[in-house]
């Protein structure tokens, strides 16, 4: 967008942590970060961030959120809000301002704070408690400092789903997790280190 006349196709921030949608994250101390977009015909000047209980207020330039931030171009944005409130859901936004003054709107993204101070982080969790349980779960530090952690679903969920095992990397000491991959027909499994690599 550029004085809010559409200029064609561009890329917008990607990869938000927390994820879209996701729940269970820790109200303290939380940093939001995302991936710069990219093959945009300008370079990122900087970022523009919105966050709001309402996602109305977060999509209306007229309106003010109840955080908002500019954040200088880098190859790891973030930006830090000291304490948000527990059982809450949160929407928020960031634009890429290019250089050359145009704005690239980003994606609507929520999250919603834990309800209670749970010990430690959660890596992962189930939306149907009595049916999915995580199950298997293995934690390995790798020599670069970066964690690696696994676990598969059970329950009566999983008597009409494949097996499969969800792997999460962590790059703050367990700070915050990001799903990298799953592995379908695979349970029981542990992570390990061995000969330059994490196997499975």
């Amino acid at each position: 967008m550029l004085g809010g006349v559409s200029q064609g196709w561009a890329a917008s921030a990607t990869d938000p942590y927390p994820p879209d949608g996701r729940s269970y994250i820790e109200p303290q101390a939380l940093s939001l970060n995302w991936l710069p977009p990219e093959g945009n015909p300008s370079p990122v000047d900087h970022y523009a961030l919105r966050l709001d209980e309402d996602p109305d207020v977060v999509q209306n330039p007229a309106l003010t959120p109840a955080y908002t931030g500019t954040i200088d171009a880098a190859p790891a944005p973030s930006f830090l809000i000291d304490e948000l409130a527990r059982d809450t859901a949160y929407y928020w936004r960031v634009d890429a301002v290019l250089q050359d003054a145009s704005v690239v709107t980003g994606d609507l993204w929520s999250f919603t704070t834990e309800p209670i101070d749970i010990p430690g982080n959660v890596i992962n969790y189930s939306s149907d408690p009595v049916n999915q349980y995580l199950m298997s779960p293995s934690l390995i530090i790798l020599p670069d400092g970066a964690y690696i952690a696994n676990h598969e679903y059970g329950g009566p969920w999983s008597g009409g789903h494949a097996k499969e095992t969800l792997i999460f990397r962590s790059t703050d000491q367990g700070r915050s997790w990001r799903q990298i991959a799953t592995v379908y027909d695979q349970f029981w499994s542990s992570t390990f280190y061995q000969i330059g690599r994490a196997h499975v």
